[in-house]
């Protein structure tokens, strides 16, 4: 397992889902599985992201690091 921060990673490509595309959750998660990212449903926060390749890991950090 592969974890990548929550910030900025994560938080970038949430920001751009909601400006360009909207704010369904359901598709969001759909839309972070086909980036890599193991999307977990927990109770508590984790800051940090998982992915099963380091290659998509790395894919997914170039692609939102600004």
């Amino acid at each position: 397992m592969i974890t990548v921060p929550v910030d900025p990673y994560w938080v970038n490509a949430a920001e751009w889902w909601v400006k360009y595309r909207n704010d369904n959750q359901t598709q969001f998660n759909i839309w972070l599985s086909k980036q890599g990212v193991l999307v977990k449903y927990r109770k508590e926060y984790t800051p940090y992201i998982e992915f099963s390749s380091e290659v998509q890991a790395q894919v997914f950090q170039a692609k939102w690091r600004t």
